[in-house]
Protein backbone atom coordinates (compact mmCIF):
# COMPACT_ATOMS: atom_id res chain seq x y z
CA UNK A 1 0.00 0.00 0.00
CA UNK A 2 1.47 3.36 -0.91
CA UNK A 3 2.65 5.47 1.81
CA UNK A 4 0.10 8.22 3.06
CA UNK A 5 1.18 10.96 4.88
CA UNK A 6 -0.94 12.70 6.84
CA UNK A 7 -0.23 16.33 7.14
CA UNK A 8 -2.24 17.14 10.13
CA UNK A 9 -1.17 15.81 13.52
CA UNK A 10 -3.93 16.40 15.88
CA UNK A 11 -5.06 14.51 19.02
CA UNK A 12 -8.75 14.72 19.34
CA UNK A 13 -8.90 13.13 22.93
CA UNK A 14 -10.59 15.02 25.72
CA UNK A 15 -9.50 12.82 28.13
CA UNK A 16 -5.60 12.52 27.22
CA UNK A 17 -5.25 16.79 26.72
CA UNK A 18 -6.33 17.17 30.16
CA UNK A 19 -4.21 14.78 31.87
CA UNK A 20 -0.91 15.66 30.14
CA UNK A 21 -1.35 19.69 29.87
CA UNK A 22 2.00 21.44 30.06
CA UNK A 23 1.05 24.18 32.97
CA UNK A 24 2.40 27.50 31.93
CA UNK A 25 2.37 28.78 35.68
CA UNK A 26 4.86 26.34 36.80
CA UNK A 27 7.73 27.53 33.81
CA UNK A 28 9.57 30.66 33.77
CA UNK A 29 10.70 32.35 30.20
CA UNK A 30 13.74 34.10 29.21
CA UNK A 31 14.91 35.81 26.12
CA UNK A 32 18.62 36.28 24.92
CA UNK A 33 20.07 38.27 22.09
CA UNK A 34 22.41 35.76 20.26
CA UNK A 35 25.54 36.94 17.95
CA UNK A 36 26.41 35.55 15.01
CA UNK A 37 23.30 34.10 14.17
CA UNK A 38 22.76 33.40 10.19
CA UNK A 39 20.37 30.62 9.62
CA UNK A 40 17.88 28.41 10.36
CA UNK A 41 20.20 25.43 11.25
CA UNK A 42 22.14 27.29 13.64
CA UNK A 43 19.04 27.76 15.76
CA UNK A 44 18.53 24.52 15.77
CA UNK A 45 21.51 23.55 16.95
CA UNK A 46 21.00 25.64 19.79
CA UNK A 47 17.63 24.85 20.37
CA UNK A 48 18.00 21.16 20.55
CA UNK A 49 21.31 21.49 22.63
CA UNK A 50 19.42 23.33 25.38
CA UNK A 51 16.69 21.03 25.58
CA UNK A 52 18.72 17.50 25.12
CA UNK A 53 20.78 19.32 28.05
CA UNK A 54 17.60 19.66 30.01
CA UNK A 55 18.42 23.36 30.41
CA UNK A 56 14.92 24.32 28.49
CA UNK A 57 11.72 22.77 28.46
CA UNK A 58 11.23 24.32 25.41
CA UNK A 59 12.95 26.84 22.98
CA UNK A 60 12.86 29.06 20.15
CA UNK A 61 15.32 30.58 18.08
CA UNK A 62 14.06 33.56 15.94
CA UNK A 63 16.81 33.77 13.03
CA UNK A 64 15.53 37.23 12.08
CA UNK A 65 15.80 38.70 15.12
CA UNK A 66 19.03 37.00 16.33
CA UNK A 67 16.73 36.55 19.66
CA UNK A 68 16.62 33.23 21.54
CA UNK A 69 13.73 32.49 23.61
CA UNK A 70 13.85 29.67 26.61
CA UNK A 71 11.20 27.90 28.86
CA UNK A 72 12.86 26.87 31.94
CA UNK A 73 11.81 25.33 35.21
CA UNK A 74 14.81 27.05 37.41
CA UNK A 75 15.68 30.71 36.92
CA UNK A 76 19.19 29.54 37.67
CA UNK A 77 19.27 27.89 34.32
CA UNK A 78 19.61 30.97 32.51
CA UNK A 79 22.66 31.36 33.85
CA UNK A 80 24.00 27.56 32.19
CA UNK A 81 21.62 28.72 28.88
CA UNK A 82 23.93 31.72 28.37
CA UNK A 83 27.44 29.92 29.08
CA UNK A 84 26.70 26.84 26.96
CA UNK A 85 25.90 29.15 24.06
CA UNK A 86 28.98 31.39 24.33
CA UNK A 87 31.04 27.51 24.36
CA UNK A 88 29.43 27.19 21.22
CA UNK A 89 31.06 28.11 17.86
CA UNK A 90 30.97 31.89 17.53
CA UNK A 91 27.66 32.44 19.25
CA UNK A 92 28.04 35.34 21.76
CA UNK A 93 24.90 35.66 24.50
CA UNK A 94 23.88 39.02 25.61
CA UNK A 95 20.74 40.86 27.28
CA UNK A 96 19.02 38.19 28.95
CA UNK A 97 16.08 39.05 30.65
CA UNK A 98 13.12 37.52 32.04
CA UNK A 99 9.56 37.85 30.12
CA UNK A 100 6.34 36.98 30.78
CA UNK A 101 5.27 33.57 29.62
CA UNK A 102 1.43 33.58 28.78
CA UNK A 103 -0.23 32.40 26.42
CA UNK A 104 0.39 34.24 23.25
CA UNK A 105 4.21 33.62 24.00
CA UNK A 106 4.11 30.17 24.04
CA UNK A 107 1.93 29.77 21.16
CA UNK A 108 4.23 32.21 19.01
CA UNK A 109 6.98 30.04 19.94
CA UNK A 110 5.39 26.65 19.12
CA UNK A 111 3.92 27.49 15.61
CA UNK A 112 7.25 29.10 14.63
CA UNK A 113 9.40 25.92 15.86
CA UNK A 114 6.80 24.12 13.58
CA UNK A 115 7.12 26.40 10.39
CA UNK A 116 4.08 27.59 10.69
CA UNK A 117 3.42 31.62 10.39
CA UNK A 118 0.46 32.65 12.18
CA UNK A 119 -1.36 33.31 8.88
CA UNK A 120 -1.10 29.90 7.78
CA UNK A 121 -2.86 29.00 11.08
CA UNK A 122 -5.58 30.84 10.07
CA UNK A 123 -6.66 28.07 7.76
CA UNK A 124 -4.68 24.61 9.80
CA UNK A 125 -3.60 23.15 12.73
CA UNK A 126 -0.27 23.20 14.11
CA UNK A 127 2.63 21.11 12.80
CA UNK A 128 3.90 18.15 15.77
CA UNK A 129 6.67 19.37 17.41
CA UNK A 130 9.06 16.35 18.40
CA UNK A 131 11.38 17.90 21.55
CA UNK A 132 14.52 16.21 22.63
CA UNK A 133 13.35 13.06 21.01
CA UNK A 134 10.95 12.71 24.18
CA UNK A 135 7.51 11.63 23.11
CA UNK A 136 5.81 11.98 26.74
CA UNK A 137 6.93 15.84 26.76
CA UNK A 138 6.37 16.14 23.17
CA UNK A 139 2.78 15.41 23.31
CA UNK A 140 2.22 17.26 26.25
CA UNK A 141 3.64 20.82 24.82
CA UNK A 142 1.60 19.95 21.50
CA UNK A 143 -1.57 19.28 23.58
CA UNK A 144 -0.75 22.69 25.61
CA UNK A 145 -0.32 24.54 21.92
CA UNK A 146 -3.79 22.92 20.21
CA UNK A 147 -5.85 23.70 23.15
CA UNK A 148 -4.38 27.48 22.45
CA UNK A 149 -5.30 27.34 18.76
CA UNK A 150 -8.70 25.80 19.44
CA UNK A 151 -9.15 28.83 21.48
CA UNK A 152 -8.04 31.19 18.82
CA UNK A 153 -9.36 29.73 15.93
CA UNK A 154 -12.88 28.20 17.14
CA UNK A 155 -14.73 28.14 13.82
CA UNK A 156 -11.53 26.62 11.76
CA UNK A 157 -11.33 23.85 14.34
CA UNK A 158 -15.25 22.78 14.12
CA UNK A 159 -15.22 23.63 9.85
CA UNK A 160 -12.62 20.72 9.86
CA UNK A 161 -13.86 18.54 12.68
CA UNK A 162 -17.09 18.53 12.80
CA UNK A 163 -17.67 18.51 8.75
CA UNK A 164 -20.13 16.29 6.81
CA UNK A 165 -17.69 14.63 4.78
CA UNK A 166 -15.54 13.26 7.63
CA UNK A 167 -14.88 9.86 5.81
CA UNK A 168 -13.46 11.85 2.84
CA UNK A 169 -10.03 11.53 2.38
CA UNK A 170 -8.00 13.91 -0.30
CA UNK A 171 -4.38 14.01 -0.72
CA UNK A 172 -2.82 14.66 -4.08
CA UNK A 173 -0.63 13.32 -6.01
CA UNK A 174 2.19 15.24 -5.69
CA UNK A 175 1.59 16.48 -2.38
CA UNK A 176 4.92 16.14 -0.43
CA UNK A 177 6.44 13.04 1.16
CA UNK A 178 7.52 12.95 4.58
CA UNK A 179 10.91 10.91 4.81
CA UNK A 180 12.55 9.67 8.16
CA UNK A 181 16.11 9.99 8.39
CA UNK A 182 16.19 9.01 11.77
CA UNK A 183 16.34 12.54 12.64
CA UNK A 184 12.81 14.14 13.87
CA UNK A 185 14.05 17.80 13.83
CA UNK A 186 15.50 17.38 10.60
CA UNK A 187 12.55 15.46 9.27
CA UNK A 188 10.00 17.95 10.75
CA UNK A 189 11.40 21.15 9.07
CA UNK A 190 12.31 19.48 6.06
CA UNK A 191 8.73 18.52 5.41
CA UNK A 192 7.30 21.92 6.78
CA UNK A 193 9.43 23.78 4.79
CA UNK A 194 8.25 21.47 1.71
CA UNK A 195 4.72 21.80 2.81
CA UNK A 196 4.89 25.31 2.90
CA UNK A 197 6.27 25.76 -0.84
CA UNK A 198 3.90 23.19 -1.48
CA UNK A 199 0.97 25.07 -0.41
CA UNK A 200 2.16 28.39 -2.35
CA UNK A 201 2.64 26.39 -5.62
CA UNK A 202 -0.85 24.57 -5.40
CA UNK A 203 -3.27 27.26 -3.63
CA UNK A 204 -6.63 25.61 -5.57
CA UNK A 205 -5.23 22.12 -4.49
CA UNK A 206 -4.60 23.21 -0.61
CA UNK A 207 -8.26 24.86 -0.22
CA UNK A 208 -9.19 21.38 -1.90
CA UNK A 209 -7.61 19.49 0.60
CA UNK A 210 -8.39 21.58 3.81
CA UNK A 211 -12.04 22.04 2.54
CA UNK A 212 -12.55 18.17 3.12
CA UNK A 213 -9.65 16.71 4.72
CA UNK A 214 -10.70 15.82 8.32
CA UNK A 215 -6.94 15.39 10.48
CA UNK A 216 -6.03 12.29 11.95
CA UNK A 217 -3.57 11.07 14.36
CA UNK A 218 -2.74 8.35 11.98
CA UNK A 219 -0.14 7.51 10.03
CA UNK A 220 -0.71 5.37 7.34
CA UNK A 221 2.81 3.52 6.81
CA UNK A 222 3.83 1.53 3.82
CA UNK A 223 3.28 -2.00 4.06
Amino acid sequence: MKSLIVFFLFVTTVGYSQSNNFNLSEYKAFKTVIGNLSNKDQALIIENTMEKQLMAEFSWVDVSTGVGYFIIKNTNYIVAIESIINSLNNYTCSNSQEITLDENLFFNMYSNKGGLAMEELKNMPLNFVEVNGNRKKSEELYEKAKELWIKKYPEIYNNIYNSDKKSEEYIPEHYPVFVKTGNPEYDNDVFAKAKQEWVKNYPEEFNKMNSIYIPSNIKKEQE
